[in-house]
């Protein structure tokens, strides 16, 4: 039994929680989001939306200053010393970071063996979206078992989050010998990636993020594919600003909303054998902004240029794979290793040879001087109609590059903007007190996109953001106390978010926001209108079917159609439908059963959604009148919270929600007049419920706790010092 709150205790409560999560986080610890959220029922409604913006914020900063190569300056990527153990494992120094994880030289005690250990960490441990991601990084990389893929030891859970267990590569990245490789070797290197990636390919899966920091050597300098943390099915539609500035590819960058396809990743092979081969970065510029028009328009610093010398045939076959018109490139990665062990092998490659244009142009790089003159004579040559032709084609070009560098100054200056807001907001959060102030930074903020966004069209990822912001904002209206204001935002954000999902079916947070927003709608009607309740809940199912039709394997998603259904049990029971409530929980429960193939058995959603499920259903059997099957489900639900209490002593939440299981049972057994079954339970659940409350005396919870125990007991005659 939950009792309610009033306003002044429910904010306290609310900053407490507030208080207790940001100590933890903020000290470099990992919390379970959702693990976090079932501590805190009685202020779940309110204390979800801001830990959901904390993931909303998080993913607006990262990545925002990320230079070409995809390292930001801010963080240090390697930290010497030891840095303490993980269970059989002896970490020993860092030698990575990025936004997700961080990647460690480790020893594993048990087999006396150097291993790698990538443990999610970093501002991601906020947002389940990126702990899913790291999750499904380690199941597809276990899945490609191939002889160029980094192998996959295992994977284990470190406080309920997750570390990989890799292969140790001696021979460090391809970024590492940039510039030190010889053509054969280059080549080589090229051809083993090439077929670890076909290998992927064939399977359905695409990396998306391949680069030399991903490529990893061993002693011998075989080479080896590392870090599936983008990968994703072929065809399917991600975020265009996923992966690394300077190995999109042209299709990507004109297109951003174009469904990923397997060329995009023999685009990043061949550049990375370009990068590899010059030994710096192949464009021009390091700006941002030149680097996507050079991405468009194919200029890369020529080998022939660079290195006099290098061998033509390899020149032929990188030049292919980074064409800037698909159709121009190698078709498979697997095309691409067979021309490059032609290479290896002395035979003749099967790349196109090179036009007599590009050789001109590439004559002309050589011989400036000569150039200069030959051109005056060619144009002095030219007749009326072919200097007009060229004239009407330079203009051409030089409005579509004006255009395209206009775009890109506009998205670095919301860029900008961005991460300057999230720079802000983050300087108030969990602060009691500060929200507001936090709320007016992204109202700010939304103000500031919002003509930019008028004019984008519904499949940017721009738009996507800003109807999460409007979401969000509603929600900090609300607790404001503004409930008109909250009102209008919530409708916008609806609208907005109805029409960005279609054209970001890779994007599971959308439907899942917009769901959200229906069943807290649906928890307010459930009493006084709980028709419309029902209504709203077989809305917001409606779009968890969709997200989950182009995602089947979202736990979040899932976990979302959980909640959704307690509601619209609870909706269907005041309308009397008590059979159709139960088959609604028996649904969830079936779902429950699906998502604990999604977690490690370890892991807190295991046990704590089935719990909830056997809880509504044990209460709605109550309210049916029918108490076998009610204490059935009580004491599903007791079991469940017990190895929650068990697996996570430190976890007030489970010690809270068994005893007052507990305590619920015995009532049920005294009205059945089954009064040493009754004794015999509190007896058993007495001292846990005593020490959580000598732990916690001041808090209303464990009086009440201690108060109806004392009630029970008295009832059946057992002193309350037993």
């Amino acid at each position: 039994m939950i009792l309610p709150m009033i306003d002044e205790q429910r904010q306290d409560a609310i900053d407490a929680a507030l208080g207790e999560y940001a100590s933890i986080t903020e000290g470099g610890g990992i919390l379970d989001r959702e693990a976090f959220l079932c501590r805190y029922p009685e202020i779940r409604d309110e204390l979800e939306p801001l830990l959901a913006e904390i993931g909303m914020l998080n993913r607006l900063g990262m990545g925002m200053q990320a230079g070409p190569s995809g390292k930001n300056p801010a963080n240090n990527p390697f930290s010497p010393g030891v840095a303490g153990t993980l269970g059989d494992f002896e970490l020993v120094r860092r030698i990575g970071e990025g936004g997700l994880a961080s990647v460690y030289e480790a020893r594993q005690i048990s087999l006396g063996r150097v291993v790698a250990l990538k443990l999610f960490t970093g501002t991601a441990r906020l947002d389940p979206e990126a702990r899913e991601r790291f999750v499904q990084e380690a199941r597809i990389a276990s899945s490609l078992v191939h002889d160029h893929v980094v192998p996959i030891h295992g994977m284990g859970w470190d406080d309920n989050h997750p570390f990989i267990c890799m292969r140790w590569m001696e021979g460090g990245s391809l970024s590492d010998k940039i510039g030190h490789l010889t053509p054969t070797e280059i080549a080589r290197v090229g051809a083993q990636i090439s077929r670890a990636v076909a290998h992927a390919h064939s399977l359905g899966i695409l990396h998306r993020d391949i680069k030399p920091a991903n490529i990893l050597l061993d002693q011998s300098k075989q080479a080896f594919l590392a870090d599936f943390g983008l990968a994703m099915a072929s065809g399917s539609a991600g975020q265009a600003t996923e992966g690394t500035l300077a190995y999109l590819s042209p299709e990507r960058v004109e297109n951003p909303s174009l469904p990923h396809g397997a060329l995009e990743d023999v685009y990043a092979i061949g550049l990375s054998m370009l990068e590899t081969a010059l030994g710096c970065n192949p464009f021009a510029s390091e700006s941002a902004s030149a680097i996507l028009v050079a991405i468009t328009a194919g200029t890369f610093r020529q080998l022939d240029v660079s290195i006099p010398g290098f061998p033509e045939e390899l020149a032929e076959v990188i030049q292919k794979a980074i064409a800037t018109s698909p159709a121009d490139r190698y078709q498979s990665a697997a095309a691409l290793a067979e021309d490059l062990q032609r290479f290896l092998q002395g035979k003749a490659v099967q790349a196109r040879p090179i036009s007599t244009v590009v050789r001109g142009r590439r004559w002309l790089r050589r011989n400036r001087v000569l150039a200069g003159a030959v051109s005056i004579g060619v144009i002095a040559t030219l007749g009326v109609s072919g200097i007009w032709t060229l004239w009407r084609e330079k203009v051409h070009l030089d409005n579509r590059s004006r255009v395209l560098e206009q775009a890109i100054q506009e998205q670095r200056r919301i860029s900008e903007l961005a991460a300057g807001t999230v720079k802000l907001a983050r300087s108030f959060r969990n602060i009691p007190g500060q929200s507001d102030r936090e709320r007016v930074l992204l109202a700010q903020f939304r103000d500031s996109i919002r003509d930019t966004c008028s004019q984008l069209t519904a499949d940017h990822p721009l738009r996507a953001e800003e109807a999460l912001i409007l979401s969000d904002l509603s929600t900090l209206e609300r607790a404001s106390g503004n409930d008109h204001s909250a009102g209008q935002l919530l409708v916008q954000a609806k609208t907005a978010l109805e029409e960005v999902i279609p054209h970001h079916p890779g994007r599971i947070d959308l439907p899942r926001e917009l769901a959200l927003i229906l069943e807290n709608e649906a928890n307010l009607h459930v009493e006084k209108q709980p028709e419309k309740a029902v209504e709203l809940c077989d809305q917001a199912q409606y779009w968890i079917d969709r997200g989950l039709s182009q995602n089947p394997d979202s736990g979040s998603l899932q976990d979302r159609a959980i909640w959704l259904a307690m509601v619209k049990a609870r909706a269907l029971a005041e309308l009397e439908k008590s059979e159709e409530a139960e088959a609604c929980l028996r649904d969830a429960l079936s779902q429950c059963e699906e998502l604990l193939g999604r977690y490690p058995t370890g892991h807190p959603l295991s046990y704590s959604r089935p719990a909830l499920v056997c809880l509504a259903l044990a209460r709605l059997n109550l309210r049916k009148k029918d108490p076998r099957v009610a204490e059935d489900a009580f004491r599903q639900a007791r079991s469940f919270e017990i190895k929650l209490r068990d697996l996570f002593p430190e976890m007030l939440r489970y010690k809270e929600s068994t005893g007052e299981i507990t305590l619920d049972l015995a009532r049920l057994l005294i009205q059945e007049k089954r009064l040493d079954e009754a004794r015999e339970l509190l007896m058993e659940e007495a001292p846990q419920i005593k020490n959580y409350a000598r732990r916690f005396p001041d808090t209303k919870y464990s009086r009440d706790l201690v108060r109806w125990l004392r009630e029970l007991q008295t009832v059946l005659g057992v002193k309350p010092s037993d």
